[in-house]
């Protein structure tokens, strides 16, 4: 493949991880197309709203958490004024800069 080819990926380097970048092009009202293989493993469908963010040169969006699939995930926690008592004794060991 060169640089030239659409299905052209690009390898980098991303918190010590080796990665493939597929490239995009900017539309003139600043749009990108995601890639469907993204799309697809991310789940990703028409209407959906993703978070925005910038880290240096990095633009990263981001498939927001449904509060709903939070649901039941710490199942394990018995007691809510237990576990709030345990992470207040934690609180207290932490120092302020």
């Amino acid at each position: 493949m060169t640089y030239e080819d659409e299905s052209f990926y690009y390898c980098t380097t991303f918190s010590s991880t080796v990665v493939s970048l597929e490239k995009v092009k900017v539309t003139r009202k600043y749009q990108v197309t995601i890639p469907k293989d993204i799309r697809e493993k991310i789940g990703i469908s028409v209407g959906d709203e993703l978070l925005v963010n910038e880290n240096g040169q990095r633009i990263l969006l981001e498939k927001p958490v449904d509060l709903e699939d939070l649901a039941g995930c710490w199942a394990h926690i018995e007691s809510t004024e237990e576990f709030m008592k345990n992470a207040r004794q934690l609180w207290k060991t932490w120092k302020v800069k």
